[in-house]
């Protein structure tokens, strides 16, 4: 069964850690139980959406890197050869809007903020509850609102609004708390961090910073400051410098591979000076060596020590079963070809390798029919999934094959399968933004526009 379906009916304990969590990818049975909303179906939910359009600052401001920029500003690897770089930025840009009407909602939220939602199931996590929220989803909204901005989307105003959401929900650590449950109970789980959505939101407003300028409303250049020094002072375990997955537990003992984010640690270093950016990017680099070495597929597990060993302390209720490559390890290609993306092999021989090991790999068990790779294997890549047919699973696989010629059929096979993910249905909570994402990445508009890798 679907992970996160197992955990609805598995009577997981309330004191089971909850984070992290990337559920991106839903089994077709999942599908098969979620039937098609019609438009008055969608009419009667419980949350409020609206189009891009309601969303629009209607006030002038400047926009310094507007959507798309495939062609303006640089990135690495291979792009997609079955589609036009046009083609390529219109399927981008109703990816966005698909994201935005059916999963962005003013309801429950304070003046002035918005929320994603996680719509009514199936596929909800068991800490979750119909229509909650989840932090990863902000941050990486609001990274992608600030990417997508330009004359035709304005979406300063959005970008705001998820900011002003997150600030309304922050616990004492200065994070948002990773879970907002506005019926079922909220414990401490709920209330602690998920780092890589803080991670995200602090990447997001330092992009902001250089979209929009930090002289307006909102400074976006201190919150991002203030943000980067909350997660290197809470979220760093010492002096192992082992990223934690929340504020409470994990480190050394349990680390989630998927939650680097070693693409921001170089910019966040040249920004602070402190040197746990430098310190956590060797340690996952020296991490994600020992997979590639050891294992020769690319995979990585779910949770792991900080050395890379098996760990037994693995959160979203996986315990000691947790080494093994499935629903959150699914995102690690996806960030390595970002990684790629933004500072090419000379820079990143480690990720550029795994990206290489890993598309190998996915080539071989495909056999030329990515549908029937499935959502789980060990690390040396036997299958233990139960379901195929996962479009938004196979483009994060597929990413990892834009850091070498060799893989172009793999990214263009990749792109046209991503392209057939229905991120509109009540199971695509958490896809709809990973589709746009990786369209992003695939384009070449997933773009740094900072200037601290200058």
């Amino acid at each position: 069964m679907l992970l996160t379906s197992a955990l609805l009916v598995s009577g997981a304990s309330a004191d089971e850690k909850p984070r992290p969590v990337s559920t991106y990818s839903v089994s077709p049975e999942i599908q098969a139980e979620a039937p098609t909303r019609t438009a008055s179906e969608a009419r009667r939910s419980p949350v409020t959406t609206h189009r891009l359009e309601y969303y629009k600052l209607a006030e002038p401001y400047i926009v310094h890197h507007p959507f798309p920029q495939a062609r303006i500003t640089r990135t690495h690897g291979l792009r997609p050869t079955v589609f036009s770089q046009q083609e390529m930025n219109t399927h981008a840009q109703r990816a966005f809007e698909q994201w935005v009407e059916h999963w962005i909602t003013t309801s429950d939220c304070p003046a002035g903020a918005v929320r994603p939602h996680m719509g009514p199931g199936p596929g909800l996590l068991f800490y979750s509850e119909p229509y909650g929220t989840i932090s990863e989803f902000v941050g990486w909204g609001m990274l992608l609102t600030v990417l997508m901005d330009n004359d035709q989307n304005r979406s300063k105003g959005l970008f705001n609004s998820l900011d002003a959401y997150r600030k309304a929900h922050l616990n004492e650590y200065g994070f948002m708390m990773s879970t907002i449950n506005y019926h079922k109970p909220m414990n401490a789980w709920h209330r602690d961090a998920a780092t890589e959505a803080d991670e995200n939101m602090a990447m997001g407003l330092l992009l902001a910073h250089y979209q929009w300028g930090s002289d307006g409303a909102v400074n976006y250049l201190a919150e991002a400051k203030q943000l980067i020094n909350a997660l290197s002072r809470h979220l760093v375990e010492r002096p192992a410098y082992a990223l934690k997955p929340a504020v409470t537990w994990g480190g050394s003992e349990a680390v989630d591979p998927a939650y680097y984010d070693s693409i921001y640690y170089p910019l966040w270093y040249n920004l602070t000076g402190d040197s746990t950016w430098t310190k956590l990017d060797e340690n996952y680099r020296t991490l994600v060596a020992y997979f590639v070495n050891r294992y020769g597929t690319g995979l990585v597990p779910e949770w792991c020590k900080a050395d890379g060993t098996e760990s037994r302390g693995g959160g979203n209720a996986l315990g000691a079963d947790s080494y093994f490559y499935g629903w959150d390890a699914h995102q690690v290609s996806t960030k390595w070809a970002i990684h790629y993306a933004w500072y090419g092999r000379t820079k990143t021989p480690v990720f550029a390798d795994a990206a290489d090991t890993f598309a190998a790999w996915v080539k071989r068990e495909a056999k030329g029919d990515l549908t029937r790779l499935t959502n789980a294997y060990t690390l040396d890549g036997i299958p233990r999934g139960t379901y195929s047919r996962l479009p938004g699973m196979v483009g994060m696989m597929g990413l990892s094959g834009i850091a070498s010629p060799q893989n172009q059929d793999l990214v263009n096979d990749a792109y046209r399968y991503l392209l057939t993910l229905d991120a509109t249905q009540s199971y695509s909570w958490g896809s709809a933004s990973a589709k746009l994402r990786d369209l992003l990445v695939y384009s070449g508009n997933f773009v740094n526009f900072t200037d601290l890798d200058r």
